[in-house]
């Protein structure tokens, strides 16, 4: 699954992030353009992520069939392994 990102929102995105600092309890937290730029990298994704999981059908399980010939024969090789671990 490969999502399309626009590099060039990406970079306005870190590029606003940088010259925009973080003003927390009357102090400035600047942050490097590389620091920026992985946390747009990473909204963008989060982004794309979630429009692909909206867009995608919700798939239904196959249903399991199972006939009298087959249930006998799982049956039979059940009975021949008695005494041994089967691991189920």
């Amino acid at each position: 699954m490969k999502t399309k990102i626009n590099k060039s929102q990406l970079f306005k995105m870190a590029w606003s992030e940088f010259k925009n600092p973080i003003r927390v309890m009357g102090r400035e937290i600047k942050k490097s353009f590389s620091q920026c730029l992985r946390n747009a990298w990473f909204k963008l994704k989060m982004e794309a992520l979630r429009f692909i999981k909206k867009s995608e059908p919700a798939q239904k399980p196959e249903p399991v069939v199972f006939d009298a010939a087959m249930e006998r024969g799982i049956t039979e090789y059940y009975r021949s392994q008695s005494g041994r671990y089967c691991g189920d």
